[in-house]
């Protein structure tokens, strides 16, 4: 079970023109989670700050995250495969910075 989502240019953004955030299971216990973000062109710094969260009475908590930038770069990605606890609905939120630009992605929850 998988879950992405993309997210486009924004209305008023000069730099960012996409980003993403993807989740899928990697076995028993074990997720594969990441996100990228994709500039126009080469900026002054470029990040993606993923943040795994976990499903608990209903609300969306933080479980894991981290951060990764470039600097002149158009690019960014960051992924990570984590061991969790079995029986909780997991997802995958993204926030995504190109120079001042920044937008949010976040993914569907799949059960673990």
């Amino acid at each position: 079970d998988s879950s992405e989502v993309t997210v486009g240019s924004m209305t008023r953004g000069v730099y960012l023109k996409s980003g993403s955030s993807t989740i899928n299971k990697q076995g028993t216990g074990l997720i594969g989670a990441g996100g990228d973000t994709t500039a126009n062109k080469t900026v002054s710094k470029i990040s993606v700050f993923v943040r795994v969260e976990r499903l608990v009475n209903g609300q969306w908590v933080r479980y894991a995250s981290w951060n990764a930038a470039k600097e002149n770069a158009y690019y960014v990605t960051s992924s990570k495969i984590l061991s969790v606890p079995t029986g909780y609905y997991y997802r995958v939120y993204c926030t995504h910075h190109a120079n001042s630009d920044v937008t949010d992605s976040y993914t569907d929850g799949i059960y673990i």
